[in-house]
């Protein structure tokens, strides 16, 4: 199944970085409140970006008749890993980034 999918990442506990989306290959829907099945390529590659805890589905809806999953996001502990994390997210997961300008806004 696929789903599109919406992953919020931060540079540290408060400060939004950007955010990452696209489609993803899943086996089952997941449910809110639990964790994002990630394939496992990835979580091996980056298991502290993709852990069950930076992983928590935060809502379940639809785009144009495609599930749409949204997590609570990838917090980072500085700006450097949030950069190398949306690059991860870029190149090895597809998915495309967004990265937000100091106020929060898309840069």
């Amino acid at each position: 199944m696929r789903v599109h999918l919406n992953v919020p990442v931060f540079s540290s506990p408060s400060e939004a970085f950007g955010s990452a989306s696209g489609l993803v290959n899943v086996a089952t829907l997941p449910n809110q409140d639990s964790s994002f099945p990630w394939p496992q390529a990835w979580v091996q590659a980056k298991p502290q970006y993709l852990s069950s805890e930076q992983s928590l589905v935060a809502s379940i809806g639809a785009v144009e008749g495609v599930p749409l999953v949204v997590l609570d996001g990838i917090v980072c502990w500085s700006r450097e890993e949030a950069r190398d994390c949306a690059r991860f997210l870029e190149q090895t997961c597809g998915l495309f980034f967004d990265k937000y300008d100091i106020k929060g806004q898309s840069a």
